[in-house]
């Protein structure tokens, strides 16, 4: 296969579940029997095989958080808090960083960590997508 000029090979970073009122990891997508309930869980992260630039994360809830809560989404790399961020509040379902990057090598243990502020969310069904780009 020829790539075009100007395009450059991309990976979808699948992350699901239940965000509740407690920090937490998102759990990956296909983890089946371990669900994250704290930060820093295995069944959160996503080993890295290949150098390049995680970007463009989307969140998509079922439902608001509610007036007063506030939902806090962020991409960690091992263990640390990059700047890719983006906060749900009160009534959007969805929410985005797509200006934000931070690149990675192979070897690197990305996840998604929750945490909400001003409030109790109830646990609500939540999809997380995050591009790395080769």
């Amino acid at each position: 296969m020829i790539p075009l000029p100007g395009v450059r090979p991309k990976t979808i970073l699948c992350y699901g579940g239940n965000v509740g009122a407690a920090a937490s990891s998102m759990a990956r997508w296909g983890l089946g029997t371990e669900v994250p309930t704290v930060v820093d869980s295995n069944g959160g992260r996503i080993e890295i095989l290949s150098a390049g630039r995680l970007k463009k994360l989307r969140v998509r809830r079922i439902n608001t958080p509610g007036v007063g809560t506030s939902v806090v989404y962020t991409v960690r790399i091992n263990g640390v808090n990059s700047t890719i961020t983006c906060t749900m509040a009160n009534g959007p379902t969805t929410a985005t960083d797509l200006v934000n990057s931070a690149g990675v090598v192979p070897g690197d243990v990305v996840e998604i960590n929750v945490a909400v502020g001003g409030g109790a969310p109830a646990n609500d069904q939540t999809i997380v997508s995050l591009e790395q780009e080769f």
